[in-house]
């Protein structure tokens, strides 16, 4: 029999980027497989877990993807992206208190994370926490100035605190580094408060 160190050689390529690679063309069933795969020949590497939960939750398997997500993390507690995703997949699932919770742990293990701050700020407007939304948003904005993740929502929450002004300087910056921001929320905000003309 083999060791697992002996098991883990037997791969030419690096498993993780095939996952990642399979999950990019759009292969999603074919990620879960290898992953399937890649598990079954090392049971104890907890990122190929994490990977597998993230090529689930890409094939519509959010709740398959959890319990991955929550095996990756009893074998390793400190790989962030396991958290970010397991909280992505609590929000997509409804759950932005339990997401919350799941990116305060990506911000203990990664305080520098721009992405864990938007979505953190994505769930407290869910939430309806608009100020606590601005806040972790900003916080995004301020590590990655031209974080996709943050323009649309940061917008949003703006116009929730009556902010107009605030809300089109977001917009600004949005175009500046050429980020689209949903034209239901530009139209919202345009019908209580014009742009303003530079």
């Amino acid at each position: 029999a083999l060791k697992e160190v002996d098991r883990g050689q037997t791969f030419k390529v690096d498993p993780i980027k095939e996952i990642k690679e399979l999950n990019a063309l759009g292969k999603y069933e074919d990620a879960v497989r290898y992953a399937e795969a890649v598990a079954t020949l090392n049971p104890n590497q907890s990122r190929i877990y994490t990977w597998w939960g993230i090529s689930l939750v890409k094939s519509g398997k959010r709740e398959e993807a959890i319990d991955k997500f929550v095996k990756a993390a009893s074998l390793d507690a400190s790989y962030s992206k396991t958290y970010l995703y397991w909280g992505l997949t609590l929000a997509m699932d409804g759950n932005p208190e339990a997401a919350i919770k799941k990116y305060e742990k990506v911000i203990e293990l990664e305080p520098e994370n721009s992405n864990a701050y938007a979505y953190f700020g994505a769930a407290l407007e869910q939430l309806g926490n608009h100020s606590g939304a601005i806040e972790k948003l900003e916080r995004a904005l301020g590590i990655m100035p031209n974080n996709a993740n943050v323009f649309s929502v940061l917008t949003d929450a703006l116009f929730h605190q009556k902010k107009y002004k605030g809300a089109w300087e977001v917009v600004k910056k949005a175009r500046k580094v050429r980020v689209k921001i949903s034209s239901k929320s530009l139209n919202r905000l345009a019908k209580v408060f014009p742009e303003p003309i530079q």
